[in-house]
């Protein structure tokens, strides 16, 4: 990521879709703050590579995830570069980045004027203020200035220094841009001052600005017309840039039964080329360049079966067009897809279901009805656009604006021919254990929250009026905590995905995206086995029934009715994880629900099957 290939700076994959995106601040190695520029830009470095055809690099970027494309709007999804260690404009694809800040400020303690840059410098830079030094021999250098207005839909720009302070009383300044910036004692706090006409003012960290909808990731971009206020912020926050993700299990679509096929199909340019041409114009003659370059490939063929090919094309067409189904997708976690005996490389979903009888059946292993070890699955996660001071809570309908500048109204036709259809994203095989809930223990635990048996004193679940959703988060979160010291894998790498789309089934996965493209090393399979997964689960609800701010964290709000404003049962000592973990950014949580309270613990599940 550069704005000069001179000075690059190489960024992980997958911080291309999360902690540097669009819209993200990052010090390149230079020393230059830099904001990574929106994707028109890319497409901008990608027509100028000589060496390179936009048409051709997409296609052998794309990541193929039906059940993303077609929510989404877009026709593809596109992984980073595979750059070498010394990028080159005409070879490799360079994510470009804009200077900003563009206000930086002289580090001589005698001077400190301001200086507004142009966003195309990418190199530190020195202060030619004609005051600064007493010889040309020596230049102090320049520093950008440690705030900036940022508002929660995503714009962000510099504080405007002169006219702020010009709007204070006094007489007409003739240089208004003749201003000295001292820093204070914190960064939000800093005094400017004119040379000019003497007015002196100290920035107030909660004053708020009016949006003047700035987008400097899409230079040379219109501003938007926006509403909301703007507030001062440390460039260096976290809270000045939030990616907005979603993700997706690959699951095999209906019809298909060779999944050496499918993979082929999926990732290898050249067969992928052939089945757009062949989805276009239904000719024979293509399907036959297929099946030769199957043939090439090596990948294997039934020859029982002529139709093959094209039973799998059209099944994988068919599975594009449809939303994405999470009852589909649980269903095909509980089925076992074993892994292959023959033929090159691994299917995108391996999974086994042991035996429940292979439990010990005294152990808490009855709350369930299933376990599925999946050893692996492909996840695929996309960059849907950015918010700012806080988090994404759900898909913005200006989140595609924000990465490409204007509206997703693009045309069907549009859409499919042209090249700006795609959105960024990333892909990794890692593992996980799917949890399927008993449903005779689960109806039995609702029916008895439900209908009010257990006291007048008995507060309410969560604030939830889905007490099996805040059961199957509660656990999911109590198993991520408990399996991470022993799965290998740092908590911020370890998921969670609920599944509670109808009555009968009540589900959730816990799995780590923390491997590689090859996979993962299988750690937290291994703790599902029978015979460790009893282990663990004891640990979870011994996790479950104390935490180290008891009684206030069970309890809290009993007799002060706070349950409208707060979520008993649920703290960072015993339930929150870090928000790459979690699907709902901790909300929707409640120890009771599988402990209950010390007053009442049949509240929770496990009273169920004592």
């Amino acid at each position: 990521m550069v704005s000069n290939y001179s000075f690059s700076t190489p960024v992980r994959h997958a911080h291309v879709i999360s902690t540097f995106g669009p819209g993200a601040l990052q010090i390149t190695q230079n020393g230059v703050c830099a904001i990574t520029c929106g994707l028109p830009i890319w497409m901008n470095s990608l027509d100028k590579a000589e060496h390179l055809n936009s048409g051709d690099v997409l296609r052998q970027l794309t990541i193929r995830d039906s059940h993303m494309e077609q929510p989404l709007g877009v026709k593809r999804l596109i992984g980073p570069w595979p750059a070498s260690d010394k990028p080159h404009p005409d070879s490799d694809w360079i994510i470009p980045a804009a200077r900003f800040p563009l206000y930086e400020y002289c580090l001589n303690p005698s001077c400190h004027h301001l200086h507004q840059r142009d966003p195309t410098d990418y190199k530190p830079l020195n202060c030619n203020y004609s005051l600064c030094s007493d010889n040309n021999r020596h230049k102090w250098s320049t520093i950008q200035v440690p705030v900036v207005l940022a508002c929660p839909i995503g714009h962000l720009s510099d504080i405007p220094w002169a006219d702020w302070l010009h709007d204070s009383k006094g007489s007409d300044c003739p240089h208004p841009d003749n201003i000295r910036y001292q820093p204070g004692g914190t960064p939000k706090r800093p005094t400017v001052e004119c040379r000019s006409c003497g007015r002196k003012r100290s920035l107030d960290p909660d004053e708020k600005f009016p949006c003047n909808g700035e987008r400097p990731w899409l230079p040379g971009y219109p501003p938007d017309k926006c509403k909301a206020q703007m507030q001062v912020i440390e460039r260096s926050s976290k809270t000045i840039y939030y990616a907005c993700n979603v993700s997706s299990l690959a699951i095999p679509p209906n019809g298909v039964d060779n999944p050496e096929l499918v993979k082929a199909l999926h990732e290898v340019s050249e067969l992928r080329t052939l089945r757009e041409l062949f989805i276009e114009e239904r000719s024979p003659t293509i399907l036959k360049k297929i099946i030769d370059e199957c043939k090439l490939q090596g990948i294997p063929l039934n020859p029982d079966d002529p139709d093959e090919v094209q039973r799998h094309i059209d099944a994988l067409q068919e599975s594009r067009d449809s939303a994405e189904d999470r009852p589909l997708e649980l269903e095909s976690l509980r089925k076992p897809h074993p892994r292959p005996l023959t033929g090159r490389g691994l299917p995108d979903l391996i999974v086994e279901c042991p035996d429940m009888n292979d439990y010990d059946s005294q152990s808490s292993v009855k709350l369930f009805s299933e376990i599925a070890l999946i050893s692996r699955l492909r996840v695929v996660t996309v960059l849907t656009g950015f918010s700012r001071i806080k988090p994404c809570q759900e898909l913005l309908s200006v989140n595609y604006e924000q990465l490409w500048g204007r509206p997703n109204n693009l045309s069907e036709n549009d859409r499919e021919n042209g090249l700006e259809n795609w959105l960024p994203a990333h892909q990794v095989y890692g593992e996980g254990i799917l949890f399927v809930f008993n449903k005779d223990v689960v109806d039995k635990w609702r029916r008895r929250i439900i209908s009010g048996t257990l006291g007048t004193l008995q507060r309410p679940l969560c604030t939830d009026d889905d007490p099996a959703f805040v059961l199957a988060h509660t656990m999911a979160h109590l198993i991520m905590r408990a399996a991470a010291p022993y799965a290998g894998y740092p908590l911020p790498s370890i998921r969670e995905r609920i599944y509670n789309n109808n009555k009968d089934d009540l589900a959730f996965l816990v799995y780590t995206a923390a491997g590689d493209i090859q996979g993962t090393l299988g750690g937290l399979v291994e703790l599902g086995h029978p015979g460790q997964l009893e282990d663990l689960l004891d640990e979870t609800i011994e996790h479950a029934s104390w935490c180290t701010t008891d009684p206030v964290c069970i309890d809290d709000g009993i007799e002060l009715g706070l349950y409208d404003t707060t979520h008993p049962g649920a703290c960072h000592h015993c339930l929150l994880v870090p928000e790459t973990s979690c699907e709902r950014a901790n909300s929707r949580l409640d120890r009771a629900a599988v402990v209950g309270t010390s007053s009442h613990d049949q509240l929770g599940i496990l009273s169920c099957i004592r």
